[in-house]
Order: structure tokens, then sequence, then C-alpha cells
């Protein structure tokens, strides 16, 4: 094993080491050891493990920390050298050299494992930003200055993260302002009845050539601005995103098991974000949500690729197992809310087999 098969393994599974964005504190640590250093401001805790850094955050003292992202800083290694990697990446794949790996040779392996890499638009124009869809990790290459070469493809790897969502890469794509007309659309739809929502989508929705899936993604990811902003109609919005997240799922464009896990998400967010909703929110219940995840997951616990798997199995079988990962993750989320102890006990066993999933 290389220092490339390392960023690219992070890249194409989503995790170092088998932890993602949403690993616990305890689940780090028992991975990586204790030795790094700690930034706390209010609400959010920052672990340093020299190349690789691990972000948590909670709405208040007595909630438990949230897995938000990590991050690869591989440009650390020019100024601290390969000191910067934990032990136990190095025992997993070997030394690392003291300069980061140059985007083409990083790029050459991924495509030959088809995980390929597309552009995202940045705000950095002395930086470019790639991104895996499957895995939702973004890399970061540059500073442009310092290259000689023309070739975008011979820049340096800067820093490897996650996660960057469909509907976060959609935004970044598209672009967002005070003044986007997909406010003016949605304000709309927030006033209209339903049958007034199917006829206002039906004549004036994106044909399906015009890319109607990342129509839909960004204007779901668009609401939650509203739902922070408009607090006087936090409960409409939230009416509305769950009604397009069904509709989405109704006319084609997002599977049952992609749809399910965004609902539970995006749930779990309210419930965490906003704990004094009016009781009038009609949010579904934690038992509905969890046993529509499970229900989702694409195999059983025999059949699905484990971490080991990475490199011997199908693009299909690792997609499978990674798919059933997401929806565990999500339905965890709402396990302190669960009322059927057989359903507490059966996404119990689900918990115990996620850390081996792709």
């Amino acid at each position: 094993m290389s220092d490339v098969e390392f960023y690219a393994d992070v890249l194409c599974s989503g995790a170092v080491l088998g932890l993602d964005a949403h690993s616990t504190p305890e689940q780090v640590t028992a991975v990586l050891g204790t030795d790094f250093g700690e930034y706390r401001s209010r609400g959010a805790m920052i672990w340093d493990f020299g190349l690789i850094e691990f972000t948590w955050e909670r709405r208040r003292a007595d909630r438990t920390w949230r897995g938000v992202g990590f991050a690869v800083q591989v440009h650390r290694l020019e100024t601290a050298g390969a000191e910067a990697v934990s032990p136990a990446i190095r025992a997993a794949y070997g030394m690392f050299p003291s300069a980061p790996p140059r985007l083409e040779e990083l790029r050459a392996l991924l495509d030959a494992e088809r995980w390929p890499l597309r552009d995202v638009p940045g705000a950095d124009p002395d930086f470019r930003e790639l991104w895996q869809p499957e895995s939702e990790v973004s890399v970061l290459t540059g500073p442009r200055r310092n290259i000689l070469s023309s070739s975008t493809d011979d820049l340096p790897v800067y820093r490897i993260g996650a996660p960057l969502t469909v509907g976060q890469a959609v935004v970044r794509s598209q672009g967002f302002t005070s003044r986007s007309p997909a406010l003016d659309r949605l304000d709309h739809l927030l006033r209209a009845t339903p049958e007034e929502r199917l006829d206002w989508l039906a004549r004036r929705g994106p044909a399906p050539e015009a890319g109607r899936t990342n129509w839909w993604l960004y204007h779901l990811q668009v609401i939650d601005f509203r739902i922070a902003q408009q607090r006087e109609s936090q409960v409409s919005w939230i009416e509305l995103k769950l009604w397009l997240l069904d509709q989405g799922e109704r006319q084609g464009l997002f599977t049952t098991a992609a749809t399910v896990e965004s609902r539970a998400w995006f749930v779990a967010a309210l419930h965490d974000r906003y704990p004094l909703l009016p009781d009038r929110t009609v949010l579904p219940e934690a038992d509905t949500l969890v046993r529509d995840c499970l229900e989702a997951i694409p195999g059983t616990a025999a059949d699905l690729a484990r971490r080991h798997d990475l490199h011997s199995c199908s693009r299909a079988e690792l997609l499978r197992s990674r798919h059933a990962r997401n929806l565990i993750r999500a339905a965890e989320q709402h396990r302190s809310r669960l009322r059927d102890p057989l359903l507490a006990a059966r996404l119990d066993d689900w918990s115990t087999l996620r850390p081996q999933l792709v």
C-alpha cells in the first residue's frame, strides 16, 4: 500500500480507516489513538491528529457531540513531514513521502477503479476543487501560483474533506444569492395548496432534458435557508420540504432508499437545531423513519461487502454496502426516540455491523 492508495481509499469510501464524517469521538480514538490536539469554540470541537482532523458540533452543553466532517490536510506533509501521519495509518499504508501527490496520479488510480472525480466551481480561483459524488468527498488542489505547469492536473493535492453532499454540490455549481429565482418559486409553492403545487410543477417545472434532478435538489437545499431565516413560517417550510421529498420519489427522480434517507436526516437535523418546534409541526415518528430506512437496506447482513473487500468487490457490490451503511447511519439519528423495543434491537444489530461496511 502507498500514500496515494490511502488518499484514493478515502475518496472512494468516504472514510479514514472506517471512520466517516459522523463517527463519534469514542470511535475515532479507538482507531487513531489519543495523540491529538484539541480545539474548542462555542458549540464546536476539532481534534487534530496531524494529517487528519475530525470536527464535531453540539447545540447545547448537555447534548452529545455530533460528527459534521473530517479533513485530510495533505499540504501539512510539506512542513511537518511523515511525522504528521498517525501510526494507525502508517501501519496500514506504509511510510508517506514529505510531499503531496499530484492530482494526475490520484485521478488515474481513481479512474482505474471507476470512482471518477467531477469538477466543482470554487470561490477561490487559486484552487481547484473536485468531488466524488458517491462518497461525497471533495479534493482541493493548488495553489496554482506555486505551479509552473499550465496543466491543472499537475497541481498538488492540498486537502481532502467530507462531506460535500449532492445538494450542496448542486448549489455550489449553480450559485445562490438572496435574489435567486428559486426563492420566488418556493415562496409561491409555500402559499399554494397541494393541488396547486402539482399543477404548477406540471406547467412550470423543468423539462426532463433540463436536469430535473438537479433542479429538485437545488430547491430542497434552498428550503433549508428559508427554515433558518423565516421562523414565523418555519412550520410551513418544513411541511413543504417533506412534501417535495415525497413528490421527488413519486415522480421517479429519487429512489425510495434515497428518499427515506434524506427524510431521516432532515427530521434529525430539525430535532437538533430547533428543539422547541411548535406543537403543530407534523414530523414523521421516529419508528416510521427508522423502519423505512432499515427496510430500504439493499441486502442482508450476510451478503453486504465489508471494508476489507474494497479492492476485490465489484463497484455495484461496494455501492450496495455503502447505501446500507448510509441508511443505518440515518436511522441511528433517531435511536433515542424509538418506542418499539423490537425495532430498537433490530437497529442495534445493524449498528454493530455498520463500521464494517464500505
